[in-house]
This record gives structure tokens, C-alpha cells and sequence, in this order.
């Protein structure tokens, strides 16, 4: 699967999209477990092309941030996340 980190809008589209495949699949959400995803994703992209290393590491270095606000950005999303493992106190940290 690649993770789209040219552009920040992208990643954030990404990011909304699983959480939303989450949700729709009446998922729990573990954020450790998606960090790990996300980054070996970002990896990824980073083995096709080492330029991008410093975008990769600010992409995982705010993940839980984008989580944060992707999560935020609807309300029944939010609801579903929140009632299902997302520990928002943990994006906090």
C-alpha cells in the first residue's frame, strides 16, 4: 500500500480514510498498532525514494496529531473512535 507524504493534504485524506474503514468495519482502533502501519508504509515510500526521509519522519512524528484532527472532522467518526480504543489522553502524550 503506498502512504502518500509528497503532500501533507494527502496524508491527512489517507489517514481520515482509515479511520472511516475503521468505523465502517466496526473495527476497535489501537493507535500503536496504526503508528506501526503507518510507518512501515512511510518506509516504504522512503526505500522508492530517500529523499524523502525528513517529510517521512515529520509524517510519523505527527501522526497522532493528524489522527487527532482526522478523528475530529466528523462527528459520528469521532463518537465510533472514541467508544472503540482511540484514547484521546493518549494523542495527548
Amino acid at each position: 500500500m503506498s502512504c502518500p507524504i509528497q503532500k501533507p493534504e494527502d496524508f491527512f485524506k489517507k489517514v481520515q480514510a482509515d479511520l472511516l474503514i475503521v468505523k465502517e468495519a466496526g473495527q476497535p482502533f489501537n493507535l500503536r498498532n496504526y503508528i506501526g502501519q503507518v510507518y512501515d508504509e512511510v518506509s516504504n515510500e522512503i526505500k522508492e525514494d530517500p529523499s524523502l526521509e525528513g517529510k517521512a519522519a515529520d509524517i510519523v512524528k505527527n501522526l497522532p496529531k493528524t489522527v487527532a484532527m482526522a478523528a475530529g472532522s466528523s462527528v459520528p467518526l469521532f463518537g465510533y473512535l472514541a467508544a472503540n480504543g482511540l484514547d484521546f489522553i493518549e494523542l495527548a502524550k
